[in-house]
This record gives structure tokens, C-alpha cells and sequence, in this order.
């Protein structure tokens, strides 16, 4: 994650998406051809995993530079792409499975994944323009009376017409103004002798007046959001809440097939899931989005409070499914698969969002967050699921260990997120 960070800073996102796009399509297309657990460890989990994440980081900073009226609502309904995926892919690829095998079908969602290459080439690139002394440190003034302009050396200014944004290099244009470092932009609207210069000196004001040269590689991304204390306890939320999202996806249809649902159904609670998941994605990114009371750091953890508690749900409806306490164990399970996907959906699909707020790291280093952010949660994505395999095998098979260590892990994610405003103040 912060290797993909420092390569959308230095290049464009779109390069960066583009380059993710073959890489995850060549990995997946890579797998089809694994004997051995070990190559498909190497293909789908480092190479395919590798491409995800370059073809992901750089849109929520892509994103994040078009909007900013309606900046959470416009990354929430970005990330419904997911819950889309697995709504429909879910049954599909089960089906082709059993009709052509798993070496073909990885050979098919290999080639579908080269879309992300197209998806790549359609982001609006970012214009540069030189900045004027009014843009200098501590000398600008904000664009608008609700945005924070963030100091720097280079601006950026996004306009909007009929809810479609285009980028200006006129600064005189009536929009939204976000500044960010130099090397935080694309370069591909730049001469070639001015790229080498800027790539290898930024400017900086002496007290009299004179201009400073630094190295500019030093702003590609920015370590020091780790000794923000909010962010930190943000980061720890980030790293347990992604160890307790395993569970349902790894091991709900197992625990359905226990319970007595036949798995040609059991994938359709993934389905269930999945289209809550886009609603939850859906609701949250705009109600984040409105004016509000409550902060949304707070709002974020009442949504994670939800998580928790539909994970302890899913024992409690296996356990009751055979005894007729819940009813039919599908509808039990489906019940709980869709309270968990409304509230992981309105937690996936704001946490990223807030990160700008000022609690956490702001808007002006947002991009160096992120990628510092995504970077402890790879952690939970690397130990989570084999952990939570190996407590199911300790427990005899028994699938709802998993659940209980999801809630468990998802309960401490909201204790950490409750400690980011009183360890920022």
C-alpha cells in the first residue's frame, strides 16, 4: 500500500490503475495453471493481490481530488462495485465451476479483470499550473467558504457542471480548490525538462523571501501521520475491524451446509449479503455526505457496534435453526447475512472517507494516510484468514468459532475508533 501510494504521487493514478489492471489479470490467469498450494499462494495471493491493490489506492485518491461537496457519497458508491461483484458472481462462478472446472475459471475471471485496464484509461487526469504567491504557504485563501485549503506548493482545482467534474488550470474559475504537493500530481500535462526539475527539487520560502530547493521525493508520502495519535487509533481500528470482516465470507456457507441448507442454495446467502452490502455501501455514503450533529467518527462507530453485533448473531441463528427456535436454518442465516451486510456496507464504504477528517489526518495528507492506513490493514488480511482456519480446525470443524472471533476482533475495532477524538484533542 504505501509503495502504490508513492507511485500515484509520482505518477498518475491512471498509469498506476492501468499497470494494476494487467497484473491482477495475469496472476488470476496465472492460477489456472497451479499443481502445487505454494504456486497458488505466489499467483492469487502476491501477484493478483498485488495488482488489487495498485488498481485501488490511486481511484480513492483520483476520487478524492474530483469531489468534495459529495465527496463520501461519491467513494461509497465507488466501492459498490464489490458488493455488485459478488451479488452476481457469487451463484455465476459456482456454476462455472461445476461446468468447466476451477483451472478454466480462473482463466475466465482472469481475462473479465483486464476491464480494470479500460476502467484505468477513462479516470480524468489531473492538470498542473504553476503556483501563484497567493497559493504559497500560509499566504492562500480558501477557494470556497466550506473547503479547508490544504498548504502546499501546487493547486488543483476541480469544477463541477451538472454533477460532472472536469479539471481547469484557470485559477480564477469559480470551484473547489484542493492544494497538494507537487509530486502528488500527474505529470503527463507537464514539459519534460519541467518534470525533471520538479521530480528532483521542490521549492520552499526563506524567511527573505528566496526560494529554498529540497528534494521533492520526500513528499511522495508522508510518515508523519504515524505520530498522530488520532490516526493511530484509527489504524488499529482499521486492523481489527478487517480481521472480523473474514468470517462470513470465508466460512458462512460452510456453516449453512451444517445447518442443513443444500450448497447449490448456501451460495445465495452470499448473494443476500452482497445486496444489502450495496445498500448499506449506499445509505452511508450519503448520509456521511449531509451536514450532521453527531461526528462522523462517532457515526462510524455505532455503524461498527452493528457489525459486532450481527457477527454473535450468526451462532445464535445456527444454533437455533435446528430446533426450530429461528425456523428454517436459510432463513435464519439469510436474516443474518443481510443485517451484516447492511452494516459492513456502511462501514466499508465510509472508513476510507474518513480519514480526511481532522480527528484523523485531514484532507491535505490524505493520500499518505491512506496508504499508511491500507498498509496496516494488509496485516489482518495476510493473518486473518489462516488464523481463522486453524481456531476452526483446534474447535473440530466447528464454524462458529470463526464468528466468535470475528465479533471479538470487531468489538475491540470499535474501542479503538471510540479513542480517536480524545487522543486528537
Amino acid at each position: 500500500a504505501p509503495f502504490t501510494t508513492v507511485l500515484g504521487n509520482r505518477f498518475s493514478p491512471r498509469a498506476v490503475v492501468m499497470v494494476g489492471g494487467v497484473i491482477t489479470s495475469v496472476g488470476t490467469m496465472s492460477t489456472a495453471l497451479s499443481h502445487t498450494l505454494t504456486h497458488a499462494y505466489l499467483t492469487l495471493g502476491l501477484v493478483t493481490g498485488l495488482g488489487i491493490s495498485l488498481s485501488t489506492l490511486p481511484c480513492y485518491s483520483a476520487l478524492f481530488c474530483y469531489f468534495e461537496r459529495r465527496r463520501t457519497l461519491a467513494i461509497a458508491l465507488a466501492t459498490t462495485g464489490e458488493c455488485l461483484g459478488t451479488f452476481a458472481f457469487a451463484p455465476g462462478f459456482q456454476r462455472l465451476n461445476e461446468a468447466v472446472g476451477w483451472r478454466h475459471s480462473f482463466l475466465v475471471i482472469g481475462a473479465g479483470q483486464a476491464i480494470i485496464v479500460a476502467c484505468g484509461v477513462l479516470l480524468r487526469p489531473l492538470e498542473l499550473r504553476a503556483p501563484s504567491p497567493a497559493d504559497r504557504p500560509g499566504r492562500h485563501q480558501p477557494c470556497t467558504d466550506d473547503s479547508a485549503a490544504v498548504t502546499a506548493a501546487a493547486t488543483i482545482v476541480i469544477m463541477r457542471e451538472n454533477e460532472q467534474t472536469r479539471t481547469t488550470v484557470h485559477s480564477d474559475d469559480s470551484g473547489v480548490c484542493v492544494q497538494l504537493p507537487p509530486p502528488s500530481l500527474p505529470t503527463t500535462s507537464v514539459p519534460a525538462e519541467t518534470r525533471r526539475k520538479r521530480n528532483s527539487m521542490s521549492a520552499n520560502d526563506n524567511d527573505d523571501g528566496r526560494e529554498e530547493l529540497a528534494p521533492a521525493a520526500m513528499t511522495l508520502l508522508d510518515l508523519s501521520v504515524l505520530r498522530e495519535p488520532g490516526f493511530a487509533c484509527y489504524a488499529l481500528f482499521g486492523a481489527f475491524i478487517s480481521f472480523g470482516f473474514f468470517a462470513p465470507g470465508l466460512f458462512l456457507v460452510p456453516l449453512a451446509m451444517d445447518a442443513g441448507v443444500p450448497a447449490s442454495e448456501a451460495t445465495y446467502l452470499l448473494s443476500a449479503m452482497a445486496g444489502a452490502e450495496l445498500v448499506g455501501r449506499s445509505a452511508a455514503g450519503w448520509l456521511f455526505s449531509r451536514p450532521l450533529v453527531l461526528p462522523r467518527v462517532y457515526l462510524e462507530l455505532v455503524c461498527v457496534c452493528a457489525v459486532a453485533v450481527a457477527l454473535f448473531a450468526f451462532p445464535v441463528a445456527a444454533a437455533g435453526s435446528g430446533g426450530g427456535g429461528w425456523g428454517r436454518p436459510m432463513a435464519a442465516l439469510a436474516s443474518c447475512s443481510a443485517a451484516f451486510g447492511l452494516a459492513f456496507g456502511a462501514v466499508a464504504g465510509t472508513h476510507v472517507s474518513v480519514l480526511a477528517e481532522p480527528e484523523v489526518v485531514g484532507p491535505g495528507r490524505f493520500s499518505s494516510g491512506l496508504g499508511v492506513y491500507v498498509f496496516v490493514q494488509s496485516f489482518s488480511g495476510l493473518l486473518g484468514p489462516p488464523l481463522a482456519g486453524w481456531l476452526v480446525d483446534l474447535a473440530d470443524e466447528d464454524y462458529l468459532m470463526a464468528f466468535y472471533t470475528s465479533g471479538v476482533a470487531v468489538a475491540l475495532a470499535a474501542v479503538c475508533i471510540a479513542l480517536v477524538r480524545p487522543c486528537a484533542l
